[in-house]
């Protein structure tokens, strides 16, 4: 190995000018690989940071089923409410007021099932959650109340609502007790402002706050804790609730699971999953994303193939006579193939380090991720798996590019290379 290393370096002093070619290709080839990639990689990953958790988040409930040989499902419980009493000056309406979920009657669920759901693969979270409609007091409007964990930053927030949705007042604590927050479209209907007083369940609650949670799985018009839900909805019912919901909000790892997620949580029980499709075309984009990172790579490894291979073979091309001679004097194939093998990985590594620590650079002082997305900058900087890319490209460039000169070389025919010295 020392005298194929001992020869190839002599060549390469020897033809400066060619060498140094050879090595800019290598050293530019690497520049531009690891600078764009590192854009790519980077840029793609930000948008696949909010594609991976776009729509990652459903509601699942059991209907209440009517007819003949309806039955509750395992793992869930029917509510027994109190006799509507028209005379009443509080009527508890059974025909307008119960647990819901997408406007259906549900039955409510025992708690060992959000245990159950957490134990999925792909599942980040899930969150026990009443949802409760009735009638008011006052004038007997129909509005609905949510009842969340307030400890629960994960499957409430992206279900129901979340700080990031306040227009006004603050957002339910932990610490909270006997107060709510009102969703911004009841809240306009109603004329009710942070301060003020709004009737759940024959009692009057002060608003602490008011969301616009947008489209929501879970949205309701009135948001209290899950305590203070079970309480309210306990002046509703024959036999009071405890530890009991009616729906299971979920949140996923990554959209493209959650059609696989649905499908484990429907068959723990005989329910129904409820979500928007935001999930469908974010994991087509996580798809996208990942076959044009794919694609590029191959494209850009083609073209730097290409470009290396015609100097290489062009350089053994030059040197024929000098390959015959060493034929003549007793070099095998083998030995000439291995020379010309050393001479070109050389050529790659020597090309590919400086085009490595160049292209780190560059992306530390040129503002580049500035120049792709002005309006919010990335950070954009050499990682080691595109050094890693870079130099392996380099690597593998100058072994595939020495290999076919090398081969060309070995079949040829000494007395045709010297004929005409």
């Amino acid at each position: 190995m020392g005298v194929y290393f001992k020869c190839a370096m002599r060549e390469l002093l020897r033809r400066k000018k060619r060498s140094l070619v050879t090595i800019i290709s290598y050293f530019f080839a690497i520049v531009i690989l690891v600078v764009l990639l590192s854009v790519v990689l980077l840029s793609t990953d930000a948008s696949d940071n909010i594609m991976t958790t776009t729509g990652t988040h459903f509601m699942f409930y059991s209907p209440v089923q009517t007819g003949a040989g309806a039955e509750c499902p395992v793992g869930c419980v029917t509510a027994q409410f109190k006799e509507y009493d028209e005379a009443s000056l509080k009527p508890y309406d059974q025909k307008a007021e119960g647990f819901i979920a997408d406007s259906l009657f549900t039955n409510l669920f025992q708690q060992p099932v959000i245990e159950e759901i957490r134990k999925i693969d792909y599942v980040r979270d899930a969150s026990a959650y009443l949802l409760f409609r009735l009638k008011s007091v006052e004038d007997r409007h129909v509005y609905s109340v949510g009842g969340i964990d307030t400890t629960n930053t994960v499957a409430v927030y992206t279900t129901t609502c979340s700080p990031n949705d306040l227009i006004d007042g603050r957002f339910l604590s932990p610490q909270d007790k006997d107060v709510v927050m009102v969703e911004a479209g009841y809240a306009k209907a109603r004329s009710l402002a942070v301060g003020q007083q709004v009737e759940v369940s024959g009692v009057d609650y002060p608003i602490v706050g008011i969301v616009n949670s947008g489209i929501r799985p879970g949205k309701a018009d009135i948001y209290m804790s899950f305590q203070d839900a079970e309480t309210a909805i306990n002046r509703r019912l024959e036999t009071p609730i405890a530890n009991l919901f009616n729906v299971v909000l979920v949140e996923v790892a990554n959209a493209k699971y959650q059609p696989q997620v649905m499908n484990d949580v429907k068959t723990l029980t005989n329910g129904v999953v409820s979500t928007y499709n935001c999930y469908v075309p974010a994991a087509q984009v996580l798809g996208i994303n990942e076959n044009f990172i794919s694609l590029f790579v191959i494209l850009l490894a083609a073209a730097f193939f290409i470009i290396i291979v015609k100097g290489q073979y062009s350089n053994v091309v030059e040197r024929r006579r000098e390959i015959g001679i060493l034929k003549v004097v007793g070099w095998t194939n083998g030995q000439i193939a291995a020379e010309i093998m050393t001479e070109s990985v050389l050529t790659a590594l020597i090309g590919g380090l400086c085009g490595s620590v160049v292209s780190m650079l560059v992306l530390w002082l040129v503002p580049i991720g500035e120049i792709v997305s002005p309006g919010t900058p990335l950070n954009i900087t050499a990682t080691w798996l595109t050094l890693a890319i870079g130099m392996g490209m380099a690597l593998v460039g100058g072994i595939l590019a020495g290999l076919l000169p090398a081969l060309r070389s070995a079949r040829e025919n000494p007395a045709d290379a010297i004929r005409n010295l």
